[in-house]
């Protein structure tokens, strides 16, 4: 009838492998390779081995709490949180493309909170070993060693560190690429499953930070020697960042220090910027986060004798009198 609004028309059902694939397509584009290639195997593990042949229109709440709870017993919060984000965005674009109607179950249930052990930092004694040891076993290796320490940039941002982005006279180090090794999504037969992947940093986005001046001269008399297009911790090839990782953790047993993560440099040097005074936004854009909030949260860990040192700063009463006093209690 004339003036009557139209009930809208869905799509042929599909089954929930069908729309994951759509979505997975439809997004590729707006994607990093290191996103889309996450995204893809958090899929193919997680997700499509328990809904993969389900039509998308008959899972319910109970389907959802049932693949949450499964997965809770061996995943981490993040894990959980992003299959979450995942489920919500194929639900967007299945709601978008007249796939669905409503929203199929609750994604905030169950509530899932990052969580986890803090991360461990070198402690002062261990700084001094791992220079100590770099000082007399000097090689382009341990410089990136004593780069993420003294300059906290990341393990990919490291191997893709290149002579051209080193300003010597400027005193300036420009974080354009990061390196990664990628699984291939649709490999060829016979050929590589994976490859070595350089792409910008995390955030997408560039960034300039200065050098500490203990490593500026250091630089610079390592800087002559190298075209611009080599590489700092190599020569005209990239490293991987996985046998720069384990030639970190030969460093930490030659230099007797217990075994640690290579990201730990990094919490490290956000640590001894924040006991030494430094600014926290000045901390946030040297590191490249997204806001100050995840500096402070996740990257900082006060060491006990600084807090020590903060507390005896607190001036409060003194009660002379009490001190005086023996314990009068039976």
């Amino acid at each position: 009838a004339t003036g009557q609004t139209q009930e809208p028309v869905y799509k042929d059902a599909l089954c929930f492998r069908d729309a994951a694939v759509l979505w997975l397509d439809d997004s590729r584009e707006r994607w990093k390779p290191s996103s889309y290639v996450r995204y893809q195997d958090c899929l193919e593990k997680d997700i499509l081995p328990q809904w993969g042949k389900m039509p998308l229109r008959e899972i319910g709440q109970e389907d959802y709490d049932k693949l949450i709870n499964g997965l809770k017993s061996r995943l981490k919060g993040s894990s959980i949180n992003t299959i979450n984000s995942i489920l919500k965005a194929i639900i967007k674009y299945s709601l978008l493309n007249r796939h669905l109607e409503k929203s199929p179950f609750d994604l905030s249930y169950p509530s899932v909170k990052k969580g986890g052990r803090s991360m461990d930092i070198l402690t002062a004694e261990e700084i001094w070993d791992i220079t100590q040891y770099i000082d007399s076993h000097f090689t382009p290796l341990t410089l990136g060693i004593l780069l993420a320490l003294y300059e906290g940039i990341r393990l990919g941002e490291l191997c893709a560190l290149q002579w051209r982005d080193v300003d010597i006279e400027k005193g300036i180090l420009h974080i354009r690429k990061t390196m990664q090794r990628l699984r291939q999504p649709s490999p060829e037969p016979g050929g590589p499953k994976t490859l070595l992947h350089l792409g910008i940093p995390k955030n997408g986005r560039e960034r300039t930070i200065p050098i500490h001046p203990a490593v500026l001269e250091i630089l610079r008399n390592n800087r002559e020697e190298c075209p611009e297009e080599y590489y700092v911790i190599r020569d005209h090839r990239p490293m991987e960042p996985r046998s720069f990782s384990r030639h970190f953790k030969y460093v930490l047993r030659q230099a007797g220090i217990r075994n640690l993560n290579f990201h730990t440099l990094r919490h490290t040097f956000a640590s001894c910027c924040v006991e030494a005074g430094m600014d926290i936004k000045v901390l946030s854009e040297i590191l490249g986060h997204s806001s100050v909030k995840i500096t402070m949260d996740r990257y900082v860990h006060l060491s006990m004798q600084y807090k020590q040192s903060q507390l005896g700063n607190l001036e409060l009463p003194v009660f002379p009198s009490i001190n005086r006093q023996k314990n009068s209690r039976v």
